[in-house]
């Protein structure tokens, strides 16, 4: 549930805008999620199919999670936390 905004904070901050999110969050869920056969099981974040990573090491996408939230704070100007 908190790869989604994690993602979009991430890129939105590195990127200096929303659209690096809007192109690639579709092409993420058209090719994970709503992928019905499992050979891009690697994409999907939701856990749907039974061989995505978010079902078989959670552990490593939570990492992912917060090296995310990292990655966007590390973006964030230095005059912008004052």
């Amino acid at each position: 549930m908190l790869f989604i905004p994690c993602l979009a904070i991430a890129l939105g901050t590195w990127k200096r805008g929303s659209k690096a999110f809007e192109v690639i969050y579709p092409i993420l869920w058209y090719l994970g999620p709503l992928n019905p056969q499992s050979g891009l099981a690697v994409l999907d974040y939701l856990g749907l199919h039974t061989t995505a990573p978010v079902n078989m090491q959670p552990l490593w996408f939570g990492c992912g999670i917060a090296g995310l939230v990292l990655l966007a704070l590390i973006g964030v100007p230095s005059h912008s936390l004052q």
